[in-house]
């Protein structure tokens, strides 16, 4: 709880090392060496229905499903 209360301020963490932090409901593939060879790899088993009580927005957006469309992800 004091991270909520504390003041945000650049800092360095992990040095030489690059750290990506992301959630998504859209699928996402890793290599098999990056989820199991390197050993620094977390990811949190979340199930698919999980994504259910959220709203559904990105296919509603008629350019995002025109690129889709375009690059063969969803039928024409």
């Amino acid at each position: 709880m004091k991270a909520m209360d504390m003041a945000l301020k650049p800092m360095k963490i992990a040095l030489g090392s690059l750290t990506i932090m992301l959630e998504s409901c859209r699928s996402l593939l890793f290599t098999n060496w990056a989820m199991k060879k390197t050993g620094v790899f977390a990811s949190e088993d979340v199930p698919e229905s999980a994504w259910d009580v959220v709203p559904d927005k990105f296919s509603q957006n008629e350019e995002a499903m025109k690129l889709l469309k375009a690059i063969g992800k969803i039928p024409a």
